[in-house]
């Protein structure tokens, strides 16, 4: 790892395999909030190649006031008796990447780098999608409710920031960033399987070639992880009350689609 000033910002810069894929990217990183808004920005030539972006951990700072729980959703195919064993890792990269890395010319997360994650369970009902030309997957998924703790990427309010904000911005940043909203994303390095609160199983009925022409999804059932921390055992509950309360099974809601 070296260091460099650019634009008058000391960074931490590193070239970094991020999908195990033999390819190198180089990463530039600072631990200061408003250091990486900086980068983001149009503000300053030297900026403009710099382009993968380290997450620093006071960012999320900047999204989140509360004091309460956070929970979050993931859609995923995988049981819930292996997700509830095991929680959610990163997929290839390495596990010294020391931070979830953003990258600025997609307005969104370098994948490998982080565990995603959708602020609603429709938007988690989504994955895996359905896209032209590949395979399509599974009608039926698994969307996980889990707790954030920690260091995490509040990957919406940064997409959100630039697509609003012309002044410091460019056109095609915030074009990108405005498209990856409806995901309402956020990301964390992993989550423990103690931090896996239960599962919900759907079925998915798309209404065309790819997810972005909409369908609909089924409640199938609900299943909670009997080894939450105790700490969590009211996130269970709250969960468990919402299905039962709005009887849920067998019920269907529309498959939310980009803007």
């Amino acid at each position: 790892m070296t260091t460099e000033k650019i634009g008058g910002i000391e960074l931490y810069i590193e070239n970094l395999d991020l999908e195990n894929s033999g390819r190198q990217q180089k990463v530039y990183g600072t631990n200061c909030a408003d250091d990486f808004w900086a980068l983001m920005s149009n503000a300053k030539a030297a900026f403009a190649y710099v382009d993968y972006l380290w997450v620093p951990p006071d960012l999320k700072r900047n999204a989140d006031k509360s004091t309460r729980p956070l929970f979050a959703w993931r859609g995923d195919t995988r049981q819930p008796d292996q997700i509830f064993g095991h929680g959610f890792s990163r997929r290839g990269t390495s596990p010294s990447t020391p931070a979830i890395i953003y990258r600025k010319g997609d307005q969104d997360l370098a994948h490998y780098t982080a565990v995603c994650l959708s602020g609603t369970h429709e938007i988690g009902a989504l994955f895996p999608p359905k896209v032209p030309n590949l395979p399509a997957p599974d009608a039926k998924t698994w969307v996980y409710c889990v707790r954030l703790r920690g260091y995490w990427c509040p990957t919406y309010s940064i997409q959100h920031k630039v697509s609003g904000d012309s002044a410091k911005f460019g056109a095609t940043e915030r074009d990108m960033a405005r498209q990856n909203l409806y995901a309402q994303e956020l990301a964390v390095l992993n989550v423990s399987y103690k931090d896996v609160i239960g599962a919900i199983e759907v079925s998915r009925d798309w209404a065309g070639d790819g997810y972005d022409a909409g369908g609909q999804f089924t409640y199938l059932q609900m299943k909670l992880n009997q080894w939450v921390s105790s700490d969590n055992k009211p996130l269970a509950d709250r969960l468990q009350k919402w299905w039962t309360t709005k009887n849920l099974a067998g019920t269907h809601k529309a498959l939310p689609t980009p803007a």
